[in-house]
């Protein structure tokens, strides 16, 4: 009889069969398998009755009890070749519980997305190494500022840049305001560090990829097409 056993119910069986022989003891045996003395004692139960069959697990071949049901997925992904094609996995699990209340986790988005063929799987990159900027000594001192010029309408309105300037320290000042840059930092005497890196503007970098992600997307969802109507998005996120 051939049984399909997994290597660690193999190494069970050999284990467990040197506890019959005499040849190790029960202590020593949980200690080698990292089970407790009575899992080892219910495992020996069923060896002696049912021979190492009986230490295959009666899951295996089943559909787990937490397993998302069919109709579901199928739902989810109709739905993402409808509405969400070029959105990315978290976005979409996060769309789906708030306009049509299916809860996904990102990850289980993502493997499905996969495994259907409609996403790639991302490749490792390899890291760079480059030299950390000094530490300035005073708080305000360096401030990131950066402008994204982005097709943000898609073609149903002009090319727009989108500037952010936030100071990341919660409760700091200035937290949530805008900036003139260029006349207001040759009046000020304020000399501008300039970065060529994503690296070397942290946040705010990856805040422009979020957002030229993720808010392109919601200026298409509502119809905005003019930085006029952009104002109407923030009163409905309200």
């Amino acid at each position: 009889m051939e049984l399909n056993m997994s290597e660690k119910e193999l190494d069970r069986v050999i284990v467990l069969r040197s506890v019959l022989d005499g040849s190790l003891t029960k202590v020593k045996a949980a200690t080698t398998l990292g089970l407790s003395e009575r899992q080892i004692r219910r495992l020996l139960v069923k060896l002696k009755s049912h021979g190492p069959q009986g230490l295959i697990s009666p899951k295996r071949g089943k559909t787990s009890n937490r397993a998302i049901m069919t109709h579901i997925k199928e739902q989810a992904l109709e739905l993402v070749d409808k509405n969400y094609g070029d959105y990315g996995a978290t976005l979409i699990s996060e769309k789906l519980c708030e306009r049509h209340n299916i809860k996904l986790s990102k990850e289980t988005m993502r493997q499905w997305l996969i495994q259907s063929g409609r996403r790639d799987s991302k490749r490792i990159r390899p890291v760079k190494i480059r030299q950390l900027r000094a530490r300035r000594d005073c708080f305000g001192e360096l401030v990131q500022i950066d402008g994204s010029i982005h097709d943000w309408f898609e073609g149903r309105g002009e090319v727009c840049t989108l500037l952010v300037f936030k100071v990341n320290t919660p409760g700091g000042w200035n937290t949530s305001g805008l900036t003139q840059f260029g006349r207001a930092v040759k009046q000020l005497n304020i000399e501008a560090i300039f970065a060529h890196s994503p690296e070397a503007k942290g946040r705010v970098e990856r805040a422009n990829s979020t957002l030229q992600d993720r808010l392109v997307k919601e200026l298409r969802y509502f119809c905005i097409s003019t930085i006029a109507e952009r104002a109407r998005l923030t009163c409905i996120k309200c």
